[in-house]
């Protein structure tokens, strides 16, 4: 879709890959130790205390 995820700490990134802009930022509130992975328009990101967050497009997390 265009867009490079990348993980630094606790903040999830969504860069443009062609402006290298920032489209948006999720903060999990804890440290993110996965790189995130793309699947079925969600972005899954975990940390060693055992959370997973799926987060859509526009940065918001999936409640389901």
């Amino acid at each position: 879709d265009g867009v490079i995820y990348l993980a630094s700490g606790s903040t999830l990134y969504a860069i443009d890959a062609v402006t290298g802009f920032e489209v948006w930022r999720y903060s999990a509130g804890y440290t993110i130790e996965t790189s995130p992975v793309v699947v079925n328009g969600f972005v899954y990101i975990g940390g060693q205390d055992g959370y997973l967050d799926a987060i859509t497009g526009d940065g918001t997390v999936s409640q389901s």
